[in-house]
Parts: structure tokens; sequence; C-alpha cells
């Protein structure tokens, strides 16, 4: 099983944040909230989503190989990977 790089690991944060806001933001809808609050909750919801956008459209041209892959998002397990043993590698009896 392969490790996920850094920013793959990183897109799932902004949930974090928009799923408990967007409900603070329907709650405070439902409460008649002044609308300098809701427009708030909104404009960070939307900036998180924005944001998150340009995250995964960068992953996607970095895996893709249509952009180079930086130095901080190189694979997180940092160990040599190694080649399983082929299964007629194993000793077989002689004739």
């Amino acid at each position: 099983m392969s490790v996920p790089v850094r920013s793959a690991l990183s897109s799932v944060y902004v949930y974090y944040l928009t799923i408990p806001l967007g409900a603070l933001t329907a709650l405070a809808a439902g409460k008649d909230a002044p609308c300098a609050v809701l427009l708030g909750g909104l404009a960070i919801l939307g900036l998180a989503a924005l944001g998150n956008a340009v995250l995964g459209t960068y992953h996607a041209g970095v895996e893709w190989g249509f952009l180079a892959r930086s130095d901080r998002l190189q694979r997180s397990d940092r160990q040599p990977r190694q080649r399983p043993a082929a299964c007629c590698s194993a000793s077989t009896p002689s004739r």
C-alpha cells in the first residue's frame, strides 16, 4: 500500500472547517442572525472552497506530470521502495 503525498492529505483539512462552519451559518440563518454574520460565514466558506480547489488542481497537475513536484510534496514515507521477491526465485527441487 502506498502512502499518499502530503498535498493529498492536506486537501481534507478544509472539510474540518467548512462542515461545522456551514452548520453554524445555517443555524444562524434560521435564528435571524444579522446579515453581516451570515455574509462573513459564507465568505469564509467560499474562500476555503476556492483554496481547496486550487490545492486540488495543483495536486492533480503534479500527479499527471504537468507540474514539477516540490520538495515539500515528496512522499511522506521517505523509505526506498523494496521490490517483492518474484515467485520463481524460490529454490525448486532439482531432478
